[in-house]
């Protein structure tokens, strides 16, 4: 593998033994020439560094500098050597074709950030709906000097730091590619992010939007 690899998959993780192993699994199942895969461990405490080690994808496994999801994200783009990026969380599942699906539409020059569509599910993968669009960093394939244009994202708010990115990268004119294929299988349980705090996530996304129309100037 050359010192600069095509594409990174990176995965920021604490405590995410419970489904790493599947998770790994389909981003071998989506393995591109010249792929790197990075991991991002939170001082975990159950089987989540030994599982990654032990997997076929011999991923490249760090320390989390610093506690937080944003946090990881930022270091995730200093420590991630490729030159286009995709994310991928612990729970979730990456179905089949995602990567070339994305690839294809970064190849023909699309745009800088590639979207596909997402599904929800339950924690055994059943569909909690259909395929919707969506703008979310683990369901994209991004361009790592995006982050150069646009900075960091935002460690003062705990969720939505990712929707605060995109909405800043709208602002700066980032090309956005939508594509129609199913590229996130979304976990959905007792123990995500989103539903353990809610209620901070919604003041997060208010002062979000807040800061959005600000830059707007509406």
């Amino acid at each position: 593998m050359t010192d600069r690899p095509t594409i990174s998959v990176v995965m920021c993780v604490e405590n995410g033994a419970r489904y790493l192993q599947e998770a790994l699994d389909s981003i071998a199942l989506n393995a591109m020439p010249d792929m790197e895969v990075l991991i991002l461990d939170g001082d975990s405490t159950d089987d989540t560094v030994a599982i990654a080690r032990r997997h076929a994808l011999a991923p490249r496994i760090l320390r989390q500098r610093a506690k937080g999801h944003p946090q990881a994200l930022n270091q995730s783009l200093t420590e991630a050597r490729g030159t286009w990026v995709a994310h991928i969380d612990c729970d979730d599942v990456w179905p089949a074709g995602r990567m070339r699906a994305l690839w294809a539409a970064a190849e023909a020059g699309a745009g800088e950030w590639i979207f596909g569509q997402a599904v929800n599910c339950d924690a055994v993968l059943r569909p909690l709906g259909v395929p919707q669009p969506a703008r979310l960093i683990t369901a994209s394939l991004l361009h790592h000097s995006i982050a150069d244009r646009i900075g960091p994202f935002r460690t003062d708010i705990t969720h939505g730091s990712n929707i605060d990115w995109a909405a800043r990268a709208s602002h700066a004119g980032i090309r956005f590619a939508p594509i129609d294929a199913l590229v996130l299988q979304r976990r959905i349980h007792d123990s995500n992010l989103g539903v353990t705090g809610r209620p901070k996530a919604m003041r997060d996304l208010f002062q979000i939007l807040r800061d959005h129309k600000a830059r707007s100037g509406s």
